[in-house]
């Protein structure tokens, strides 16, 4: 969608709406955790969320305190993901042979470094972008044609051709992320993979591995193909490969493509769900505006948004209603149905009223005018304040939260 120049603002604000930082106007707003979260998530025999939540691009942040560390985790999803890692972390004390490294993994507090970043850094200067066309556009953030870059996420060449199979093999027997940022699970994968490659050393897994936590990624696996094997066996030189050539199929061009598979804030399995959903959506048309909402992410925050957020798009093309066409508000991904209802998707846990929230909704609607859509949706993840309810409401858009699990109930009640 190419934007003119009074679409500018109307650019900016939604880029706010979704990623950036503003005063919120819902100053009673106090957050506690045991009001936010299961007791599940809240606290178990390997970990405790500290009662005081903060609030970051409408995403909870929390502290968590464990026996192998202090974590600052940013959103529900991403803290289920740590939960379950520290219980896989518990159970090393188990495996035979391990005693005295589980042991060490307890010896030092570790801060995971998860800081939400402010990620609209220029939004005006960006948008001004917008209609020179894609390889004009990307060349400008310099990321091109240099070459495959190496994930930060990724191991060393050497230590990858020595102990990166089995580290993948671990890593899947323990139900495991194998480019997980939690240095103790590193440490964890890492010890077990050199004990695998040198024949030695504690090796059967069986038993160990927590059940897997977090939901809609068991619901995700039923829509699209399975990333899982790849992930497990295919080193990350192979798995770039295999998205290029995925992307390539799906006629993406190509500078989008080096964009958005060379950004290092992404890791491999970042990169390998996204391309996976959108291969499953083969019959939506404007699946490169997607990548192009990527191109100015820098953190792992970002990263796992965007994966969440291909998720979603993809689990409502599939379940909900199908799309006919992915347009972009330079950040911000936006899906038109068939039916011509225009539908924004995120992972947010909790939408609250913000100072500029009304110009935000003015520009969603003269957005949907352009698109010639009749009407307008946000779909979250999480909740929203009853504020927000009532000021979508009054503006005509609607909302749908607690998404995918709402979709589900709805569809069994059907």
């Amino acid at each position: 969608m190419t934007m003119n120049e009074p679409k500018q603002l109307a650019v900016c604000l939604i880029a706010v709406l979704l990623a950036g930082r503003c005063t919120a106007t819902e100053t009673e707003l106090h957050l506690r955790a045991s009001e936010v979260l299961p007791p599940g998530l809240l606290q178990s025999s390997v970990h405790t969320v500290n009662e005081e939540v903060g609030l970051d691009r409408f995403l909870f942040v929390f502290e968590m305190e464990s026996p192998f560390g202090v974590y600052r985790v940013t959103s529900v999803d991403m803290l289920r993901i740590r939960v379950h890692e520290l219980q896989v972390l518990s159970r090393a004390k188990d495996i035979s042979g391990m005693e005295e490294f589980a042991g060490s993994l307890k010896d030092s507090v570790v801060q995971v470094p998860i800081a939400v970043v402010d990620t609209v850094t220029s939004p005006v200067a960006s948008v001004r972008k917008a209609g020179e066309g894609v390889k004009g556009k990307f060349a400008s953030v310099g990321r091109f044609f240099s070459g495959r870059s190496k994930s930060e996420y990724e191991d060393s060449a050497v230590k990858e051709a020595v102990v990166g199979a089995r580290k993948r093999e671990v890593a899947a027997e323990l139900g495991l992320d194998a480019y997980s940022t939690n240095p103790k699970v590193q440490q964890l994968l890492n010890h077990l993979a050199r004990a695998r490659a040198l024949g030695a050393g504690p090796v059967r897994l069986a038993g160990m591995a927590a059940p897997p936590a977090v939901g809609w990624t068991l619901a995700m696996l039923r829509l699209r193909e399975s990333v899982e094997d790849d992930l497990a066996q295919k080193p990350p030189g192979e798995l770039h490969a295999l998205n290029n050539d995925k992307l390539k199929k799906l006629g993406i061009h190509e500078s989008a493509r080096e964009a958005f598979l060379n950004n290092p804030s992404y890791s491999p399995r970042h990169k390998t769900v996204i391309c996976a959903n959108l291969d499953a959506m083969r019959d939506v048309d404007g699946k490169e505006n997607f990548l192009l909402t990527t191109v100015m992410d820098d953190s792992e925050d970002d990263a796992f948004f965007a994966e969440r957020q291909s998720d979603m798009i993809l689990y409502y093309h599939k379940k909900v209603s199908r799309f006919e066409r992915i347009e972009r508000t330079e950040r911000v991904p936006i899906c038109l149905t068939k039916e011509g209802v225009m539908v924004v998707l995120a992972p947010l846990d909790l939408v609250v009223l913000y100072e500029r929230s009304q110009g935000v909704l003015d520009a969603l609607t003269e957005i949907a005018r352009d698109i010639q859509a009749r009407k307008v949706r946000i779909v979250v993840s999480g909740q929203a304040t009853d504020a927000c309810r009532k000021k979508l409401a009054e503006s005509g858009i609607d909302l749908i939260t607690n998404f995918p699990s709402s979709a589900e109930a709805e569809a069994r009640e059907r």
